[in-house]
């Protein structure tokens, strides 16, 4: 997945490059991002990167883990409770280095505050974990048209009417990974409607993908999550979407940063409840 530090990354390139270039790239100062989330019944996972400058000079692509945080104090708080995260190297995330902890798991309706603390630099938000779980009846699988090998998938799932009726479609392939991508265009607003259907597309920002396709393969197992969101959240991953269709679009570049709820940072802190549905594609 293409994380938040890369699309940032090409964002404060586009803005530096915008202003007077080489005097604003010498005064440049790096920002902490953040990609975080708790939900109901689950441990924290937050990654703590920064951004960079994009230079004239060509850079490689190792040289970005040079921009993981690995040595940064990292909290949760909730009520009464305060618990240190640890950090570790785990490469079945991308970055693969997160911070987590045993010792707290998400409740539904509790508010946890993330502070993170590096240097001289002090990050915090809050977020707060619906008090509704939605509901995944199930997920449908289409035959492409011309193609024997390919199928589109939708999630049907029962929403809610209180006031934060907001979603967002994950998907994971296989099980070698606990990471779920964010599905492209996988966020949905759904006020007064009393079931929904959505087409899940598959992420467009795997690294590892050479030719992008929205389907999904014949014989794959697919992992679909939903979960509810808060309207921040929701409209993070929103702009995310238009921000990686925009960035492919040299005559309409993306030059805005992503909407954040971190204070001190950039990136996004979030809770959820979720329900997940295992789909072996046939």
């Amino acid at each position: 997945m293409k994380k938040i530090l890369y699309i940032l990354t090409i964002v404060t390139a586009f803005c530096l490059f915008a202003c007077e270039h080489d005097n604003h790239l010498s005064s440049y100062e790096s920002d902490i991002v953040v990609e975080g989330w708790i939900e109901a019944g689950g441990f924290p996972v937050v990654m703590v990167t920064r951004t960079f400058p994009v230079m004239e000079e060509e850079v490689e692509l190792g040289n970005l883990y040079d921009y993981i945080l690995r040595w940064a104090v990292v909290k949760i708080s909730c009520e009464d409770d305060t618990v240190i995260l640890t950090g570790k190297y785990d490469d079945r995330y991308f970055p693969p280095y997160i911070y987590t902890t045993g010792r707290m798991r998400g409740e539904v309706g509790k508010t946890y505050q993330l502070t993170i603390d590096y240097r001289d630099i002090h990050a915090e938000a809050l977020a707060t974990i619906p008090s509704v779980v939605p509901v995944l009846d199930s997920v449908i699988t289409h035959p492409v048209v011309s193609n024997d090998t390919l199928r589109t998938l939708t999630a049907c799932f029962t929403t809610s009417h209180d006031a934060s009726s907001y979603y967002q479609l994950f998907v994971r392939q296989g099980f070698s990974s606990p990471q779920f991508l964010a599905a492209y265009l996988g966020g949905v607003d759904c006020h007064l409607q009393d079931g929904y259907r959505e087409v899940v597309v598959r992420p467009s920002h795997q690294f590892k993908k050479k030719h992008y396709t929205p389907y999904f393969v014949v014989g794959d197992t697919v992992v679909v999550k939903l979960s509810k969101v808060d309207s921040q959240t929701y409209h993070f991953w929103r702009e995310y979407d238009n921000l990686i269709a925009f960035s492919s679009n040299m005559m309409s570049p993306a030059t805005n940063n992503l909407p954040s709820n971190i204070n001190g940072g950039m990136g996004c802190w979030y809770g959820a409840t979720v329900t997940t549905m295992n789909v072996v594609v046939k």
